[in-house]
This record gives structure tokens, C-alpha cells and sequence, in this order.
């Protein structure tokens, strides 16, 4: 379940740069990579962090084993 929670960590990642990607292109009015409209980056990171979310549901509540310390001891 650890590597499911590293793609998940990498995949807002991406999400995130793909947000400030076209957050630059939308006020500098430039084509980042060859795309002319700065729109798709953010229809692309919202898929990204869509399956972050999920990801990161999928290991809160499936097992045990990535809880932490302290969250053993409570439950």
C-alpha cells in the first residue's frame, strides 16, 4: 500500500505543476510546450488529482499498515 500512496503523492504532484503551468500560460499569454491554450493543463491536473484522491481514500481505509504510531494507538 506504500507504493499507492507514493503514486498518489506524485500524481497531486503533477497535478500541481500542471496548475501552475497554466496558470503562467493564462496571464502571460504564451503557448507552454506547443499548446496554444493554456486551458488544457488544467483540464489534464484535474484528472491528476482526481486520481490522488482517490488513492489516498483507497490507503486510509483499506488496511492498516500505513497508519502511523499514533494512529495505532488510538484505534
Amino acid at each position: 500500500m506504500k507504493v499507492l500512496r507514493w503514486i498518489a503523492y506524485a500524481s497531486a504532484i503533477v497535478g500541481a505543476i500542471l496548475i501552475i503551468l497554466g496558470f503562467i500560460g493564462v496571464v502571460f499569454h504564451t503557448c507552454i510546450f506547443g499548446f496554444p491554450h493554456p486551458m488544457n493543463f488544467f483540464i489534464t491536473s484535474d484528472s491528476f488529482l482526481l486520481l490522488a484522491v482517490a488513492l489516498f481514500i483507497l490507503t486510509k481505509h483499506c488496511c492498516k499498515c500505513c497508519e502511523t504510531k499514533e494512529e495505532k494507538k488510538e484505534g
